[in-house]
């Protein structure tokens, strides 16, 4: 038996949240790692002949760097894609899903939706309950284009009008 409240099955829009910047980093830092390893164990079979304690230090320095930046991207994307968090569209509404937060707000509860002020996200102003604030960056659209886009699909969806996108994907 399915609830009242849950989401229309079709689907017409969904936008996955953008970690392109963090997933950058992430590969950023590791080459570091295993640059510095690169660094560490070929400096020293250059500058002496016969192996010292530097050149022991250096080789073990550049050895953990060189397990270090491997395991380090590999820990740090699992981190980083591991949420499932998205905004999906669907005929009946809009559902959000976040690790704290699963919820589903049909056409007729939305009262306007706009971009948040100064940062990244939207604002689903709704009748009667707590706004919905979507605090997250998503792919491929900026806040106010993702704002623009629900209030005319709000704007179809009350007159009675088949909820799909004039111009969207792009």
């Amino acid at each position: 038996m399915t609830s009242p409240d849950a989401p229309d099955p079709s689907l017409v829009l969904w936008f996955r949240q953008d970690v392109r910047r963090a997933v950058r980093a992430a590969w950023l830092r590791a080459f570091v790692f295993v640059f510095l390893a690169m660094a560490f164990l070929t400096a020293p079979l250059s500058a002496w002949e016969s192996p010292t304690a530097l050149q022991v230090v250096g080789w073990i320095f550049g050895g953990a760097c060189l397990v270090t930046g491997p395991i380090y991207l590999m820990v740090r994307l699992q981190r980083i894609l591991a949420p499932d968090i998205y905004l999906a569209v669907h005929r009946g509404g809009v559902s959000w899903h976040d690790e704290a937060d699963n919820r589903f707000v049909a056409w007729d509860q939305i009262r306007e939706v706009r971009a948040r002020e100064g940062s990244a996200g939207i604002v689903l102003e709704l009748d009667g309950q707590e706004d919905l604030v979507v605090a997250e960056a998503f792919v491929d659209v900026t806040s106010a284009e993702l704002a623009e886009l629900l209030t005319e699909l709000l704007q179809k969806a009350l007159l009675g009008l088949p909820v799909r996108p004039r111009s969207w994907p792009r």
